[in-house]
């Protein structure tokens, strides 16, 4: 593809001699962090959905990509080709239901299942078969992610429970250990992590992703204070020093102003 071509050629000019002194002291570390916060501004592009955003992060992103290929090929790993060549190779194994002799699968379910199982085959075939189903999950995610990928993951195998009530029940009992937690004031971040945990998979049950409800929690705070501004800049009173009772009426307003 030309465009893949001229954007490789670009990057290694900028790695090159007489390139940019900044994208030429770049790491596999320094490109960490950068890389991070390009995929969430993606995300935001996604959440927003901001056509011109998201073709603008996309580019940013795939670009943070072949610059991490890039540094493996110097490195004397591997080249772009050769990642793209593993990647098309791992889908098609792991599409037996389309590329190969395997029944069709007709849901998202069962495609879940048998891409489990598949994956388990691979890991047997390069003879690294993991400790636990749980050793895919990355580290490094969000919290809030990891729980979610790790509940997920325990779910495939029947460890989760049948119905959401039982979850809100464990809600519940959770909370009242952290607030056992906070009297004795012992315990309570440990406690507070159990609470978040549960309610990750109270999420899971009702169907609702939990990083996106939290997203849109977060998007709604924010209209909602930016409006309590709005109110107090117009009488032209301080932002500050507003008093329990003058928040919570604030607060009422910014309610009705966004639902």
């Amino acid at each position: 593809m030309k465009s893949f071509d001229e954007l490789l050629e670009v990057l290694r000019t900028l790695r090159g001699e007489d390139g940019c002194p900044w994208d030429k002291k770049q790491t596999l570390e320094s490109l960490r962090s950068g890389f991070l916060e390009e995929v969430y501004e993606l995300v935001e592009g996604i959440d927003r959905r901001d056509a011109v955003l998201f073709q603008e992060e996309l580019g940013d992103v795939f670009f943070n990509l072949l610059f991490f290929a890039e540094l493996a090929r110097e490195a004397g790993w591997f080249g772009v080709e050769e990642v793209l060549i593993k990647v098309r190779e791992k889908l098609i194994f792991r599409h037996p239901h389309v590329f190969g002799d395997a029944k069709k699968l007709g849901t998202a379910e069962e495609v879940l299942a048998n891409w489990e199982a598949t994956k388990a085959k691979e890991n047997d075939l390069r003879k690294k078969k993991r400790q636990s189903i749980l050793d895919g999950v990355p580290e490094a995610l969000p919290a809030l992610i990891r729980a979610r990928q790790l509940q997920e993951k325990t779910a495939h195998v029947g460890f989760d429970w049948s119905e959401a009530a039982g979850v809100l029940e464990k809600v519940e009992e959770e909370i009242g250990e952290l607030k056992a937690a906070i009297q004795q004031k012992k315990g309570v971040e440990d406690e507070l992590g159990d609470v978040l945990f549960t309610v990750v998979s109270l999420a899971r049950r009702l169907g609702v992703d939990p990083d996106r409800s939290l997203s849109s929690s977060n998007r709604k705070f924010k209209n909602r204070f930016s409006h309590m501004e709005k109110i107090l800049g117009e009488k032209g009173q301080p932002v500050v020093d507003q008093g329990p009772q003058g928040w919570e009426s604030l607060w009422r307003e910014a309610k009705k102003a966004f639902p």
